[in-house]
């Protein structure tokens, strides 16, 4: 949605997000489920502010989360929580300021073999609303999505994560694909 209030549809193959988080092991696996902790911060965004307007955004944006799993081998039981501040962004004359979001997602992912998994899960989201130089443009509302991916264990301690993801909004439609990589320190 424009900031007067028209809908268009806008693809853009480009540059999104670089991050940096950590991930701290609280309570291992056992007869109750392990427990990590963690956190990430938006190192490099680009922005779009308009169909021609972007700009890169530095520490601009902020997570916090909790996952914990249970394993009945092959099957493992995953429930994520998260929670996202975002500071406003600014560029020449617009400021664009993202509401913060609560995320809980259940996952379930099978293991094919030691090395290869499947994953299959459903998102909920709260987002606050959004603002465009001080005005609503969206208001606060929930959403479901879907995540569907696959893990490789490449060298011992070393993974890569993708996913594809669909996700509807009252203010958007994503459907995106997620590459991530992992090393156990």
């Amino acid at each position: 949605q424009s900031a007067n209030g028209t809908f268009s549809t806008q693809s853009n193959g480009d540059f999104s997000t670089m991050n940096l988080g950590f991930l701290i092991e609280a309570k291992k696996e056992g007869k109750a489920p392990a427990l990590f902790i963690g956190g990430n911060a938006d190192i490099i965004e680009q922005v779009y502010f308009s169909r021609t307007q972007k700009s890169l955004q530095y520490g601009k944006g902020y997570s916090l989360f909790a996952l914990s799993f249970y394993t009945i081998d092959p099957i493992v039981f995953l429930l994520q929580a998260q929670y996202r501040f975002n500071l406003p962004k600014s560029f020449e004359d617009r400021n664009i300021h993202n509401g913060d979001v609560f995320i809980l997602s259940p996952m379930i992912y099978f293991a094919i073999n030691p090395y290869v998994s499947l994953n299959a899960g459903v998102k909920y989201q709260y987002q606050s609303r959004d603002k465009l130089n001080s005005s609503t443009i969206s208001y606060a509302a929930s959403s479901v999505g879907y995540v569907f991916g696959v893990a490789y264990e490449i060298k011992n301690r070393f993974i890569v994560f993708t996913d594809v993801e669909t996700f509807n909004t009252l203010s958007y439609s994503s459907n995106a694909i997620n590459l991530s990589f992992s090393y156990r320190i």
